[in-house]
């Protein structure tokens, strides 16, 4: 059995463990979506890490391309709610505003 107070997994298995917030989002893809929505996070903070010292939005703009690309190409949510990121991400980047947008 397990202790009262544990922190640890039930020993009925990681299933029921996993019973989250965020496992059940990500239950909801295929592999090749989970492995794009994984990249497209990753590829989004590296690119707002990143500073360009000439261009101070390149950063922004990089990562709403690298954001918006990696979703295209493994179709994480339907083509044309990922071709409107980019008018809902600029604007909050700073980059444009939303009546340019």
């Amino acid at each position: 059995g397990q202790l009262e107070g544990s922190t640890c997994p039930p020993q009925d298995g990681l299933k029921t463990f996993r019973k989250g917030l965020l496992w059940e989002f990500l239950d909801t893809f295929s592999p090749a979506k989970r492995v794009g929505f994984t990249l497209s996070l990753v590829f989004f903070i590296w690119a707002l890490a990143s500073e360009f010292e000439e261009f101070p939005l390149a950063n922004d703009m990089l990562a709403i391309a690298a954001l918006v690309g990696t979703f295209w190409v493994f179709e994480v949510i339907p083509l044309p709610a990922t071709s409107l990121l980019p008018a809902f991400l600029m604007p909050v980047c700073g980059i444009m505003t939303s009546k340019d947008a």
